[in-house]
């Protein structure tokens, strides 16, 4: 018997049922054992060039990178297992930003960097814009916020005649960031009453007064190479 890899078997069963469909189980069936394939090996191939890139700028001897580290082989093998599924330049940059600081470091760097690109992939496209818009120089009147517009304008009081298209967005807002603070990125500064007591909403939940990037989330900034003073968060 030939030997099956789990991509092989994903691919014979999706094409065991795109038969019956005609025209879309044929655009299936190419996308399954064509498009797929190829595109992912192009982005593990975008990967590897733009991460020996950025090394190249970093260490002056490749023998210094100690290529043969089983950690550092690890942390290889994460990034481009994420780079083949990034839809996007920017997430493969990041990628190449953590890897390449883990690689170029001691092993205590390579652990960490590894953390980061845990976290990393818990993280989606609309969460990444959101914590990236907690640096201080992406307050809200800068560019970045304008650029990212359909993302962050969710500031339009709720009431009954509010459009669904609005209520929509505000809530997978609300949930992004909610994901946020779970991962420990951005810490919560709640309302309080005379007596210091934390003010409770509607629901009988602390009502928070703002957000702030955490020492965490500052870390994760720090290694997707942002200018972070991480120092300034706790």
């Amino acid at each position: 018997m030939p030997r099956t890899n789990a991509s092989d078997v994903v691919a014979m069963v999706a094409r065991s049922g795109l038969g019956a469909v005609p025209l879309v189980g044929a655009a299936l069936a190419e996308i399954v054992t064509v498009l797929i394939p190829n595109q992912r090996s192009a982005r593990v191939e975008a990967y590897v060039k733009a991460l020996a890139e950025r090394l190249e700028g970093v260490v002056a001897r490749a023998d210094a990178l100690d290529l043969a580290d089983p950690w550092k082989i690890d942390l290889f093998e994460e990034g481009a297992f994420q780079s083949a599924r990034a839809v996007s330049d920017q997430r493969r940059d990041y990628i190449v930003s953590v890897v390449a600081r883990g690689l170029s470091g001691e092993q205590i760097a390579v652990a960490d960097a590894k953390s980061i690109l845990w976290i990393l992939r818990e993280l989606d496209e609309r969460q990444l814009v959101i914590l990236v818009g907690y640096l201080p120089q992406n307050g809200w009147n800068s560019e970045y916020r304008r650029l990212h517009a359909d993302v962050f304008e969710t500031s339009m009081p709720l009431t009954m005649g509010t459009p669904q298209e609005e209520v929509s967005k505000r809530t997978y807002y609300n949930h992004a960031v909610d994901g946020l603070v779970t991962l420990k990125l951005l810490n919560e500064i709640f309302r309080v009453d005379d007596l210091k007591m934390a003010k409770l909403d509607h629901n009988g939940k602390p009502e928070v007064s703002r957000r702030v990037l955490s020492r965490l989330g500052a870390e994760v900034l720090f290694y997707l190479g942002f200018e972070v003073k991480r120092e300034h968060h706790y």
